[in-house]
């Protein structure tokens, strides 16, 4: 059965908490039938990649946004780091980024 890393599950969790709606496409599972990569909406993207490129976790390979615009792709480390299940703060991070206070 093939599942996402943890990390991947807890962003997407800190996603919906914060009420965003968002929409996902899984990658391949590897041949541990774990899936390490999602690609994100456009929409999602264009205020999420900031959040992530501020954060600069170790559980995330890399992020790829073609042009700076459209699907976001982001990929998690082919490591147990991608077995961690802190939390990203995303919520912390886009107050941030965006000046906002509660």
């Amino acid at each position: 059965m093939d599942r996402l890393v943890p990390a991947a599950t807890q962003l997407l969790k800190e996603i919906t908490d914060l009420g965003k709606n968002y929409k996902v496409a899984r990658g391949d599972p590897d041949g541990f039938g774990y899936i390490r990569e999602i690609t994100f909406d456009a929409r999602t993207s264009n205020w999420l990649v900031p959040i992530l490129d501020a954060l600069v976790d170790e559980r995330i390979r890399y992020i790829d946004q073609p042009n700076g615009k459209g699907r976001a792709k982001v990929r998690f480390v082919n490591d147990t780091r991608a077995d961690r299940r802190q939390p990203f703060d995303i919520a912390v991070v886009d107050q941030v980024l965006n000046d906002e206070t509660q």
